[in-house]
C-alpha cells in the first residue's frame, strides 16, 4: 500500500499507549494523514540501550515512502546475505540437550542482545574474520545465533536465542544491563565462546507466548490493538518490527479517508481485515526460520544442510527462468511486491518510484 499524503477530512484525537516502534509509527502515519495524537510511554525515555534491527524490503519500502530513504543511507547498514554456520561447517556450533517432548525448543527461551565495536581489538585473526564476515549465522541444536552490521559498519550487533528457565524474579528488559558471562554456552563452537569475552554488557528479553488476539477492535469500538498488542511477533525474527510498522502504515492509509463519524467502525475493522492475515503470514514466515535454524541432528537437518551446500554460489551464474519463478512465489508475498517482467527477466518491484506494485493483504 504505497504511503498517502492524503489529509482527513474529518480529523481525529489519538491517544496511543506505548512509545516503542509500533506506537511511534502509529503516531506518524496518522499525523501524516492530519489526525492529532498524542502518546504516552512508560518507559524513562530514549536513552534506553538498544540493539540492530533488520530491515527487509517491505520495511524499507514504506521507511523510504514517509522520507527516510537519507537517514536509512547515513545511519543503517547494507545487508548481503548470511554465512551459515552449522555442523558440518565448524563442528557442531550449539550442542543443546536433544529433548523431543520440549515444545519450548522452537524458538529458544531466551534472546540476548549485545553490540561489538569493529574498533575493538580482537587478538585472534581467524576470530576477527568470523565476528565481521557479513552476517554470520550459527545454527545449533535448537539453539542459534546471529550477527550482522550496523550504523555504517561501525558496530555489529549480536543475537543469542539460547534455552534457558529463569526464575519470575531474574532481571531482563532493555533498562537491564547484564553480565555476557550469564550467556550459557558450554556446548559453543570456541570461536563464539571468545566472542562473548570482548562484549560489554548483554540485554536479556524473556519469550513469552502471547497468541494473537481475536478481536483488534473492543466493544465500544473506541479502542484497537495495533502491533504485538494485536498479534505475535518473534523475537528477533526478520518481521518483527516489519509487521507493527505495516500495521501503522495501513492504519494511517485508511483514516487518511476519514470524512464522516460513521465511516470510522468500518475503518477499523477494515484495518483488521487486511492485516490479521498479514501479519499470521510474517509470523509464521519467522518461525519457519527459527526452526530451521535449530533442528537437532537428523535427517531434517541433513536436508537443510544439503540445500545451503546446493545454493552456495558457484563460478557461472545460470539463469534458469522456471526456478525464479518457484522462488519468486514464495517470497513475493512476504516483500508484499508483485513481479514483473522486464527484458525478459523476471523482476521485483520495490521503492517509492516503483508504483506497479500491487500489495494484496496490507
Amino acid at each position: 500500500m504505497p504511503h498517502s499524503t492524503r489529509r482527513a477530512a474529518l480529523q481525529l484525537d489519538f491517544i496511543i499507549v506505548g512509545g516503542g516502534i509500533s506506537g511511534l509509527a502509529t503516531a506518524y502515519a496518522l499525523a501524516s494523514s492530519g489526525h492529532k495524537v498524542r502518546v504516552f510511554e512508560a518507559g524513562r525515555g530514549l536513552d534506553r540501550r538498544a540493539g540492530g534491527i533488520r530491515i527487509p524490503p517491505n520495511l524499507t519500502r514504506i521507511l523510504m515512502e514517509w522520507g527516510l530513504a537519507q537517514q536509512l543511507q547515513e545511519k543503517g547498514s547494507k545487508y548481503y546475505g548470511y554465512m551459515f554456520y552449522n555442523r558440518s561447517i565448524v563442528r557442531s556450533t550449539m550442542l543443546g540437550k536433544n529433548d523431543e517432548n520440549d515444545p519450548q525448543w522452537l524458538y529458544g527461551t531466551c534472546v540476548y542482545t549485545s553490540t561489538l565495536h569493529a574498533e575493538d581489538r580482537i587478538g585472534d585473526e581467524t576470530l576477527r574474520e568470523f565476528a565481521t564476515a557479513g552476517s554470520p549465522m550459527w545454527a545449533g541444536t535448537r539453539q542459534n545465533a546471529l550477527s550482522y552490521p550496523i550504523r555504517q559498519d561501525k558496530e555489529y550487533s549480536v543475537h543469542f536465542m539460547l534455552r534457558q528457565q529463569l526464575q519470575d524474579d531474574d532481571p531482563e528488559g532493555w533498562d537491564a544491563p547484564l553480565s555476557p558471562d550469564l550467556l550459557t554456552l558450554d556446548t559453543c563452537e570456541s570461536r563464539v565462546k571468545e566472542l562473548r569475552q570482548h562484549l560489554k554488557d548483554v540485554v536479556r528479553v524473556r519469550r513469552r507466548d502471547r497468541p494473537a488476539a481475536k478481536d483488534w477492535i473492543d466493544a465500544s469500538e473506541r479502542v484497537i490493538l495495533i502491533g504485538e498488542a494485536a498479534h505475535p511477533v518473534l523475537l528477533c525474527g526478520t518481521h518483527n518490527c516489519s509487521a507493527v510498522v505495516e500495521d501503522a502504515a495501513v492504519l494511517g492509509s485508511l483514516f487518511s479517508r476519514l470524512r464522516q463519524q460513521d465511516q470510522i467502525e468500518p475503518l477499523l475493522y477494515a484495518y483488521q481485515d487486511l492485516r490479521q492475515y498479514r501479519a499470521d503470514v510474517l509470523f509464521s514466515f519467522d518461525k519457519l526460520n527459527r526452526t530451521v535454524s535449530q533442528l537437532p541432528p537428523g535427517p531434517e537437518r541433513d536436508e537443510r544442510d544439503q540445500r545451503l551446500r546446493m545454493g552456495q554460489p558457484k563460478h557461472e551464474e545460470i539463469w534458469d527462468e522456471n526456478a525464479l519463478a518457484i522462488q519468486w512465489a514464495g517470497i513475493s508475498e512476504i516483500w508484499g511486491v508483485q513481479r514483473i517482467r522486464r527484458r525478459g527477466r523476471l523482476v521485483g518491484a520495490l521503492g517509492p518510484a516503483a508504483r506497479a506494485v500491487q500489495v494484496r493483504r496490507w
